[in-house]
């Protein structure tokens, strides 16, 4: 009897928690980050009509500017900020959820890495080099 009223008091777990959207931003920001590398790899390339050259070109403008800092702070909050932020949201009841639910997004925070190791390292057009020139 005692087992029975201490389980109707206990609220019933979910998969899912009550304010999951603060969690999913920590854990998609590498993909994020990946969009954001990309979009100014494309960027680049439509300004200059061709791939740049490391050490020969020097593209800058007001819009290049604003890209790649875009670019450096997702690059930041997915290195630094997001895994930080994700483990304090932990701490949370209104965002944790089961532990299915998290490896989930660990899962997704992981294939945003993975992505943006693989484009940087198959890059065919030397841009990541270009970049960090």
């Amino acid at each position: 009897m005692i087992a029975a009223a201490s389980t109707l008091m206990e609220p019933v777990r979910t998969g899912r928690p009550e304010f999951a959207w603060p969690s999913w931003l920590c854990a998609l920001g590498p993909l994020a980050m990946t969009a954001g590398i990309v979009t100014l790899m494309l960027h680049v390339r439509l300004a200059l009509g061709h791939w740049p050259e490391p050490m020969r070109e020097d593209y800058r403008n007001f819009a290049y500017n604003a890209h790649s800092l875009v670019a450096l702070w997702l690059f930041a909050h997915s290195l630094m900020l997001a895994p930080v932020s994700w483990l304090v949201l932990l701490c949370f009841r209104a965002t944790r959820g089961s532990w299915r639910f998290h490896l989930g997004q660990l899962t997704w925070f992981a294939l945003g890495w993975i992505l943006t190791q693989a484009i940087g390292h198959s890059d065919p057009f030397r841009f990541v080099t270009w970049l960090k020139d």
